[in-house]
């Protein structure tokens, strides 16, 4: 499990994106990617990219 806390975050570069789309090739499938607290342009960038449909995306986070 990846968790990713964006709730700091204002801008995702297309830089970042492919840092994200690398990540989730290199884990493989079985690897859950969680975005926490995205927000805006952030959202607004990972929904447009298709992203946001490989990930988990959540308001919140509390560990299992």
């Amino acid at each position: 499990r990846l968790v990713l806390f964006m709730d700091q975050l204002d801008f995702l570069a297309s830089a970042g994106l492919r840092v994200l789309i690398f990540a989730r090739q290199k884990m493989g499938a079985d690897v859950s990617i969680y975005i926490i607290g995205s927000k805006g342009p952030v959202t607004a960038t990972l929904e447009m990219s298709g992203f946001s449909q490989s990930v988990f995306m959540q308001d919140s986070y509390s560990p299992e």
